[in-house]
């Protein structure tokens, strides 16, 4: 009878192991997709800040080529960090896909662009009957940036 009982708790300790790994590879996605998301936001709004100095400084002739020039400059810069963020999520697919124990990530990865769209986003990894899953989606609307919350609902 001890023997049993001793092999049940190891049973149930494994579950449990397993189960917290599970939700450390689910969290660890889901924060690096909302730094992602985070960053996109930030360079649209940068961008949006931008324009609207540009077309304010065109209201006077002599300051419109400079204030153009330095936006088209802002474009390009924000374009390379727009681009650094979509490279780094879509990098880090496979590295999340091989870290996984034993696991199958059930849908596929959410788009950063479809999630600062939607306003939200879900990442659910199973493995063996245990499921795992969090969200991301946006809070309130700050000044300049969404609050974007995480948390595991599964």
């Amino acid at each position: 009878m001890g023997a049993g009982t001793i092999g049940i708790f190891k049973q149930v300790s494994h579950r449990i192991e397993e189960q917290i790994s599970l939700d450390q590879t689910t969290g660890k996605i889901v924060l690096q997709l909302r730094a992602s998301v985070i960053t996109m936001e930030e360079s649209k709004n940068r961008l949006k800040i931008g324009k609207a100095a540009m077309v304010s400084a065109c209201m006077t002739v002599l300051g419109c080529p400079s204030a153009t020039s330095a936006y088209e400059l802002l474009e390009k810069v924000e374009a390379a960090i727009q681009h650094v963020a979509r490279s780094n999520w879509l990098a880090q697919k496979p590295i999340w896909f091989a870290s996984s124990p034993k696991s199958a990530i059930s849908e596929s990865f959410p788009d950063l662009d479809a999630t600062l769209r939607t306003l939200k986003a879900e990442v659910r990894i199973n493995n063996s009957n245990l499921n795992s899953t969090a969200r991301l989606w946006v809070g309130r609307k700050g000044l300049m940036t969404n609050e974007w919350n995480v948390a595991w609902v599964e």
